[in-house]
């Protein structure tokens, strides 16, 4: 199905959600692998003072997922913000 869409030049989109992270310092490739590994992608990352204050969008079916693994990624650390802002083209 997906093929036949691509052919008949059909964009497929996916609901989505900006998201904002706050994580430690030590947690940063973790949580930025795991956010790529879920379909995020990063749009900004900003060091305050001993935290990184990440901003991006995330698929809405990987949300869920996405604030289950966060605790364990960060120690408890970790603070986590979305809200669906609209869609994206499917990749």
């Amino acid at each position: 199905m997906s093929e036949a869409l691509r052919l008949a030049g059909t964009t497929v989109y996916e609901p989505c959600h900006r998201f904002e992270a706050e994580v430690p310092l030590e947690s940063f490739g973790g949580v930025t692998g795991k956010l790529a590994v879920l379909g995020g992608v990063l749009r900004d990352a900003r060091r305050q003072d001993d935290t990184w204050v990440l901003a991006g969008q995330i698929p809405a079916v990987a949300v869920h997922r996405a604030e289950q693994r966060l605790p364990g990624l960060t120690r408890g650390e970790g603070v986590w913000w979305s809200e669906p802002p609209g869609d994206r083209p499917i990749r």
